[in-house]
């Protein structure tokens, strides 16, 4: 027990410390002011939005786009269609002929004999005409400024990658705002330590980045095998060329909203093929971030097990503690954000479901591996 209360008083330490850190790197993230004028000087991006099997979102995603407050003339929106079994590529070929949006193109991966998200990513990428690139994904959607903002950050900051946050919507029920809680936090992880000058996270729903650094850092090559982690794996190498031209950008017109999973089998699907990706990881920080994290929280549910044998009483009330202090504080940073403080009575909740929740993933990836998109992936 000596030994377990030591390591128990030293993962509460750098937990706090951590969530600190965090805290500060949020803080130091100033709101960007857009400069609502286009001017001379506007940017020309091109929009890849890789699809399989999306005719209940892809049509909403488009509407969206569609509605930007930025002209169509220098802005291109490539879907690519990876290999869908449903009506995906005809809805998008019916809406651009209806309304007959010439800066819209639809594109087949299927001719190319590929399959995958990023394979759809790299031909989109490839059938782009110009030098800046914006992903997202089916079931997302923009707001109208979403492309003004981003052209106004560029201006200023000449960015190689902007991170932009994601945000899960609230359908009235317990567990999309459950996975809106836990979602908004991980956004808060990618702008905390972006705030530092050292992103760890990313989202492909919503990321913008040069064409030319792309190439020159060989794309998704050497992580093609992996299910997801197209734009973590992105990330890394950007840092490693450009760490100084990787920014995140704090304004409420640059968030995409997405939609949450509908079942708890969808919800674990999707967080076990993000910790599929864990092994292909290696920036240090990262690693080092996610280890403590983790190690924190499995230790949590130990002291529990402890504590209800007799043992380790007061690891147990400190280590909950800790994590009580310096979650929600941080927590409520990032919901004044995105404006779901009404949700914050569920904090509780997640404080308790989340530890269980991270050993789960992890236990399932190993025992079962998942599927997705109609594939089979055994994890490790």
């Amino acid at each position: 027990m000596i030994v377990f209360n030591f390591l128990i008083i030293i993962f509460s330490s750098i937990y706090l410390i951590i969530v600190l850190w965090l805290i500060v790197g949020w803080l130091r993230l100033k709101y960007y002011m857009s400069e609502q004028k286009i001017n001379s000087e506007a940017l020309k991006i091109s929009i890849i939005i890789p699809v399989k099997d999306e005719k209940d979102n892809i049509v909403r995603c488009m509407e969206a786009i569609r509605g930007q407050t930025y002209p169509s003339e220098i802005h291109e929106v490539i879907i690519v269609d990876d290999n869908s079994t449903d009506e995906t590529p005809e809805l998008v070929d019916s809406f651009i002929k209806d309304y007959s949006v010439k800066n819209f193109k639809l594109v087949s991966l299927s001719l190319t004999g590929k399959y995958g998200k990023k394979n759809a990513l790299n031909k989109g990428i490839e059938e782009s005409k110009y030098d800046y690139i914006l992903t997202t994904d089916a079931d997302c959607e923009a707001k109208p400024n979403w492309l003004k903002v981003i052209n106004s950050f560029y201006n200023q900051f000449k960015s190689k990658m902007i991170i932009m946050p994601v945000a899960i919507e609230d359908k009235g029920n317990l567990f999309s705002k459950l996975q809106m809680l836990e979602f908004m936090s991980l956004i808060g992880v990618a702008g905390s330590t972006a705030g530092w000058g050292s992103p760890v996270l990313c989202n492909g729903a919503n990321l913008f980045f040069s064409k030319d650094v792309f190439y020159k850092v060989n794309g998704y090559k050497e992580n093609m095998h992996y299910a997801s982690g197209d734009d973590i794996f992105l990330l890394q190498k950007f840092k490693k060329k450009v760490p100084d031209k990787i920014h995140f950008l704090k304004n409420t017109d640059s968030i995409i909203n997405t939609l949450p999973m509908k079942s708890l089998s969808d919800f674990f699907s999707q967080r076990k093929r993000w910790v599929s990706k864990n092994r292909g990881l290696k920036d240090w920080l990262t690693l080092f971030l996610g280890l403590v994290i983790s190690g924190f929280n499995v230790l949590l549910i130990v002291s529990l097990i402890f504590m209800l044998q007799g043992d380790v009483k007061y690891a147990f009330i400190l280590a909950w503690v800790v994590k009580f202090v310096v979650d929600f504080p941080f927590l409520y940073l990032i919901s004044s954000f995105f404006r779901s403080k009404r949700n914050l009575w569920l904090y509780p909740f997640i404080a308790v479901l989340y530890p269980f929740y991270i050993i789960s993933c992890f236990a399932l990836v190993f025992l079962k591996g998942f599927s997705w998109k109609g594939r089979r992936f055994i994890a490790f």
